[in-house]
């Protein structure tokens, strides 16, 4: 068809609230993250029911078909495109499970919200909507300090390539790294904003006061090779 899938419009996001909703968040949560990098899913879940999670899908629009089907053009002009050709270019769109493009679970405490996980489903990476989904993101969140963690690219890895290249994305989104990084359940994580600032106590805090001291406890500041 020769639009440009990373232009696509018509995506929501949706709080997971139902069993089967929040069951196909956790196959992507849990095959996005390594087991180091996982919280428990059924405390994401219990801190959901307080209001202090938000455990949210990424799904294409069904806004009654004002959106839903269309791309946008480089010349930013809009079209309708058939449901079988879009089908053809990314996937089976209205299928129950494939229509889920990905999951976002923030946490917040005061202003600040920290993007705790935030995954594209296999089958939809590569093709520009995690771009848009950060762009959405940030509009769900104005008036807050949004905060995410990436894997350091300071350190020797064997995934180095991997997280430059993550570390690059975002910075093209407009996230820049704070002078701090931080060490999360044993990995050492750089923290990156919207270019707003979080002090390490204000960051530190979202997870004593979401997840509880046992987590909170295994978050430290870096310094050099030191932690504190």
């Amino acid at each position: 068809m020769g639009f440009d899938k990373e232009r696509l419009l018509g995506i929501d996001l949706i709080e997971a609230d139902t069993e089967e909703s929040l069951k196909t968040v956790e196959e992507i949560y849990m095959e996005a993250f390594p087991a180091i990098e996982r919280k428990p899913f059924p405390l994401l879940v219990e801190a959901q029911t307080r209001k202090d999670v938000e455990i949210l899908m990424v799904k294409w629009s069904k806004d009654g078909g004002r959106t839903a089907n269309m791309v946008c053009r480089n010349d930013g002009t809009a079209e309708r495109i058939p449901e079988e050709s879009l089908r053809d270019e990314v996937g089976k769109l209205h299928d129950t499970k494939t229509d889920i493009l990905g999951e976002i679970i923030l946490a917040g405490y005061g202003d600040v919200v920290l993007l705790d996980y935030f995954a594209i489903a296999p089958a939809f990476r590569g093709q520009g909507i995690g771009e848009k989904v950060l762009a959405k993101l940030q509009k769900r969140c104005k008036g807050k300090r949004l905060v995410l963690e990436i894997e350091s690219t300071k350190v020797e890895a064997d995934n180095l390539k991997q997280r430059l290249s993550r570390k690059v994305f975002y910075g093209h989104c407009g996230m820049r790294t704070l002078d701090y990084s931080v060490m999360v359940m044993g990995v050492e994580m750089e923290v990156l904003t919207f270019g707003c600032d979080v002090g390490f106590e204000e960051y530190h805090a979202v997870y004593r006061q979401v997840f509880g001291e046992e987590i909170g406890t295994q978050i430290r500041r870096v310094s050099g090779n030191e932690e504190y």
